[in-house]
C-alpha cells in the first residue's frame, strides 16, 4: 500500500514539474528560477502551519553560504505531507477492487499471476511559499493554482513495488475549498502563503502464494523480491498465461 515516502516522492516530482513551468515575472523570481530544484523546493520535517516562521529562518541559515547570501535565499517553497491518510472508498477519484482477482503485472518479465485488491485514500499536502516581497509570493501562488487547474496537471504518479517489480499508479490532485491562505508573521519583510491540496490515491495490495502453497514455480515464496505466482487453470491443465 502507499507509504508516506512513496506519496512524498510522487508529489515531489509533481512540484518539480511546476517549478519547470514557473515564469519569473518579478525580480525576486528571477534568482529563484536560476537555482537547482533542491535549492528552491524542499520538504519540511513537520507540519508547516505549526512552525512556519521557524522553518523559514532555519532554511535561510542552512542555505546561506555567507552572511550576505543568507538574507537573499527567498523566495522558497517548502512542502509538508501528512503522515496520516483518510480511507475514501470508491469515488470519482479512485476505484476499489475487493474480491482479489488474479492479475499479471505489466512489467513482470515472468508473467506471474498474483491476487490484487485496491483501495482509495486521501492524503493532505501543504505548500508554504515564503518571500521577502508580496508580488513574488502572490505570483508563485497564482501560477501554482493555474498549474493545478490545467487538465494535464490534475494527475501525478505514485510508485509501488511488489515482488521486485516497479509500477506507477495514477493519483488525482485537487485544491481545498480555500486553497490559498496568508500566515501573519512578526518578521519584517517576510510574506508567507500556504496552499492546501488533497492527493486522491488508489493503492494496490498484492498477494502471492505463501510458503507451502501450490504455485507456478516461477519464483520463491520465501523471497519477497522474487515471489512465485498462482497457477492458472485453463480447463484441461494448469499453466501460466496472461489474464
Amino acid at each position: 500500500m502507499n507509504t508516506d515516502n512513496e506519496v512524498k516522492a510522487g508529489f515531489g516530482r509533481y512540484m518539480g514539474r511546476f517549478f519547470n513551468r514557473l515564469v519569473a515575472d518579478t525580480k525576486g523570481l528571477e534568482e529563484f528560477k536560476q537555482r537547482p530544484l533542491n535549492k528552491a523546493i524542499a520538504y519540511a520535517p513537520s507540519r508547516m502551519i505549526d512552525s512556519a516562521e521557524e522553518l523559514v529562518l532555519r532554511w535561510q541559515k542552512e542555505q546561506g553560504d555567507d552572511v550576505k547570501s543568507a538574507h537573499n535565499r527567498l523566495p522558497i517553497i517548502l512542502i509538508a505531507a501528512d503522515r496520516d491518510f483518510t480511507p475514501t472508498g470508491r469515488s470519482e477519484h479512485s476505484f476499489q477492487v475487493t474480491d482479489s482477482p488474479l492479475t499479471v503485472m505489466k512489467n513482470d518479465p515472468k508473467q506471474r499471476a498474483f491476487k490484487v485488491r485496491t483501495a482509495g485514500a486521501t492524503h493532505r499536502a501543504q505548500v508554504l511559499i515564503a518571500s521577502h516581497d508580496t508580488a513574488s509570493a502572490k505570483s508563485i501562488a497564482s501560477q501554482m493554482m493555474l498549474f493545478i487547474d490545467a487538465f494535464e496537471n490534475r494527475r501525478l504518479t505514485i510508485d509501488h513495488t511488489f515482488s521486485g517489480i516497479a509500477e506507477q499508479w495514477v493519483a488525482q490532485v485537487e485544491s481545498a475549498d480555500t486553497p490559498v491562505m496568508s500566515i501573519p508573521t512578526g518578521i519584517k519583510n517576510l510574506v508567507m502563503l500556504t496552499v492546501d491540496l488533497r492527493i486522491k490515491t488508489t493503492f494496490p495490495m498484492y498477494e502471492a502464494p505463501k510458503v507451502g502453497e501450490e504455485n507456478d514455480g516461477k519464483g520463491d515464496p520465501a523471497n519477497p523480491n522474487d515471489l512465485a505466482g498462482y497457477l492458472i487453470y485453463d480447463g484441461t491443465s494448469y499453466e501460466q498465461k496472461f489474464l
